[in-house]
């Protein structure tokens, strides 16, 4: 890599920090999107770095937060989600050995669905879901964490459609996503899949990220839920956009 591709990396990084902070999730989605986008690094390196990295910067926000009672979603949703994270890294070793280009077409698509499922989400119009949507909605979120780290976009949908105080869906979010993180992490260890190159970009990004998420803990940004998601939408929409038009670019010759 060159010296831009470290700087560009990071900043990569220190965004997806920063969204993940604001919003309580993205940080895979965009850290694998854009890297993925502008073919910095693999997909695969990609996403396992989001995992080092999204962990690290799960533990310094839970511990640097205030604490919060969870209720009784958390263990449906995580109980499916680690059978859908299961299936989806098989599946993601599949396409890295048979089709690179499809596999950044399906991130590219994932990511502009995802943002525009955000966009479509209605605080005014919340209520409470049955059980089967909740446990869909782990299962896809475990799905989307195995193949590229980005669990984000079901869960996002189903807690922020819910009737329950934002801090409350943050820090289900951080727990969600720094879970299904350590189990992917592990996976990848035992499978020979983590590389050293991953490991290596991960402890560059780690001291930038944890500075950047202390300060935005001490110094929170006041923006409106709204506001939030409609940055990260339009970010998300960008990336997503340009991984689908760059794969179908190569698909296409």
């Amino acid at each position: 890599m060159s010296v831009l591709q470290y700087v560009s990396f990071i900043s990569i990084a220190l965004l997806a920090a920063f969204c993940q902070n604001l919003t309580g999730f993205a940080f895979g989605l965009i850290l694998v999107g854009l890297t993925g986008a502008l073919q910095i690094i693999s997909i695969a390196d990609a996403a396992n770095i989001a995992c080092i990295l999204s962990i690290a910067n799960n533990l310094v926000y839970l511990s640097k937060s205030p604490r919060i009672t969870t209720g009784p979603l958390l263990k449906p949703m995580l109980i499916t989600s680690m059978i859908g994270l299961v299936i989806g890294f098989i599946s993601l070793s599949w396409f890295t050995d048979n089709g690179i280009n499809t596999l950044r077409l399906i991130l590219g698509v994932c990511i502009f669905a995802s943002a525009i499922a955000l966009f479509m989400i209605n605080t005014n119009t919340r209520k409470t879901s049955g059980k089967t949507s909740t446990l869909t909605a782990g299962f896809l979120t475990g799905v989307l964490g195995g193949m590229f780290a980005t669990p984000g976009p079901p869960l996002v949908y189903h807690l922020y459609s819910q009737p329950l105080d934002k801090d409350l869906v943050r820090h289900y979010l951080f727990i969600i996503f720094g879970l299904t993180s350590a189990a992917r992490l592990v996976i990848a260890l035992f499978t020979g899949e983590l590389t050293m190159n991953a490991i290596i970009l991960s402890a560059i990004a780690f001291p930038a990220i944890t500075i950047a998420t202390i300060t935005q803990l001490k110094h929170p940004i006041n923006l409106s839920r709204r506001v939030a998601q409609l940055l990260v939408t339009a970010l998300l929409l960008a990336t997503g956009l340009g991984l689908i038009y760059s794969s179908l670019k190569n698909i296409l010759g």
